[in-house]
C-alpha cells in the first residue's frame, strides 16, 4: 500500500550550492515517480531559486528571505501546514533550526552540530566523504520514504531561455566551446588564469570560445582575458539559471573547474571536461558517459580546502597540453557525429 496516498505534501530545503542541487535531482525525481499525486515544493536560497523553473516535477519554489517568511517568485507566502514531511538537505545547524516548530509533522535531516534537537527524524550522517553526493541525498530520503529509488532527473528548459541563448550566439557558425572558471567555493578549485588563457587561445584556432560564470567570477575573468591574445565571447554574469542551461545545451564542449554549471552541462548532454584537484571526483563529478575527468593523484588531495595551504600541486599537475588534446579528441568525435 502506498503510505503517502493521503500525504499533504513534501517540502525540500535544497542545498546551498548549485552543483549539490543538481546532484539532489535524482532523489527528487524518485519521489515524484513513486508518489505522483503528492505535491513537491522546494525552499531555496535566492541565487538558486530560478532552478525551480527547470523542474516540472516541482510545484512551487519558495525563496529564502532574510528575516521574512519565504515566498514564491509571485509573492505567495509559504504555509508550512501544507506539508507533513520536510527533507532538510543542508547540514548546518541553522537550516534544521529554521524549520523547527513550523507545523510540519516530520522534519528529516542528518545529525551533527546539535541538529537532532530540532529534527523529528534525525538520520545518522554517513562517514565523511563516504559516498557520491547523489547517493548521500538519496540515503537521507530513503529514511523518510523506505523503498525509494532515484530516477533520471527531468529538466525542462523554458522556451524564452532558449530564445535568449539564441541571441547570445547569434551569427556564430561552427563549434562553440565553453570555459567555466567559477571560484565561489574558493581559489583552491581553480585552474590558474594563465593556463586558461593559453587554452582559450589554442581552442580559438578551431572554435568560438565562450566564457561562463557568475557575477562573482568577473575578477578571475578579467585576469584571464587580460592574458589572452584571442577574444573569447563572455557570458559571465549575464545569465539566469534557465538561460545558462539553454546556452550550455548549445555547446559542443564545456571545460570547467569543479563547479555547478559543470553539472548542468552534463544534464543537458553537452560533453564535459572536468578539472579536479582538492575535491573528489568520486564524490562530486557529474555522472554520465559524456563526462571526462582530468585529475592527478597527489599526496595531499583531496583536501577539500577552500584555499590551498601549500603549492597548489593538484591543479598545477593538470597541463594545458593534456586538456587541449582531450578537447581536440572530443571535438573530432563531435565532427564525426555531425557528419553521420
Amino acid at each position: 500500500m502506498n503510505t503517502l496516498k493521503f500525504n499533504k505534501g513534501i517540502l525540500i530545503r535544497t542545498p546551498n550550492w548549485l552543483g549539490d542541487c543538481i546532484m539532489a535531482l535524482p532523489m527528487i525525481s524518485g519521489l515524484a515517480k513513486q508518489f505522483p499525486e503528492t505535491r513537491i515544493d522546494i525552499l531555496a536560497r535566492r541565487p538558486l531559486a530560478d532552478l525551480g523553473f527547470l523542474l516540472p516535477e516541482v510545484s512551487n519554489t519558495y525563496i529564502l528571505r532574510r528575516w521574512r517568511t519565504p515566498a514564491t517568485h509571485s509573492g505567495e507566502l509559504i504555509d508550512y501546514r501544507q506539508y507533513d514531511t520536510a527533507l532538510i538537505l543542508p547540514n548546518s545547524f541553522r537550516t534544521a533550526f529554521s524549520l523547527w516548530k513550523k507545523d510540519i509533522r516530520r522534519t528529516v535531516g542528518y545529525t551533527g552540530d546539535f541538529r537532532s534537537l530540532f529534527l523529528t527524524d534525525p538520520v545518522l550522517r554517513p562517514p565523511k566523504n563516504a559516498m557520491n553526493q547523489t547517493n548521500y541525498f538519496a540515503n537521507l530520503a530513503v529514511t523518510a520514504f523506505p523503498g525509494l529509488t532515484t530516477a533520471p532527473p527531468v529538466f525542462d528548459i523554458p522556451k524564452d531561455a532558449h530564445r535568449r541563448a539564441e541571441g547570445f550566439f547569434w551569427g556564430i557558425k561552427g563549434p562553440v566551446i565553453g570555459i567555466g572558471f567559477g571560484a565561489n567555493y574558493g581559489s583552491a578549485k581553480t585552474w590558474a588564469p594563465e593556463r586558461f588563457a593559453k587554452l582559450i587561445d589554442r581552442l580559438s584556432e578551431n572554435a568560438v570560445v565562450a566564457l561562463f560564470g557568475a557575477e562573482s567570477d568577473k575578477r578571475i575573468e578579467r585576469e584571464t582575458v587580460k592574458l589572452c591574445h584571442s577574444s573569447p565571447l563572455s557570458l559571465v554574469g549575464k545569465t539566469t539559471i534557465p538561460e545558462l542551461s539553454a546556452a550550455l545545451s548549445r555547446l559542443t564542449l564545456y571545460i570547467s573547474n569543479d563547479t555547478g554549471p559543470m553539472h548542468i552541462a552534463a544534464m543537458v548532454n553537452t560533453p564535459v571536461i572536468a578539472l579536479f584537484g582538492p575535491t573528489s571526483a568520486r564524490e562530486t563529478a557529474p555522472s554520465g558517459d559524456n563526462v571526462t575527468v582530468i585529475s592527478h593523484a597527489t599526496d595531499c588531495a583531496p583536501c577539500w580546502q577552500r584555499t590551498c595551504p601549500t603549492d597548489h600541486r593538484c591543479m598545477k599537475s593538470i597541463t594545458v597540453d593534456e586538456v587541449y588534446n582531450k578537447a581536440m579528441e572530443l571535438q573530432e568525435r563531435y565532427k564525426k557525429r555531425a557528419n553521420e
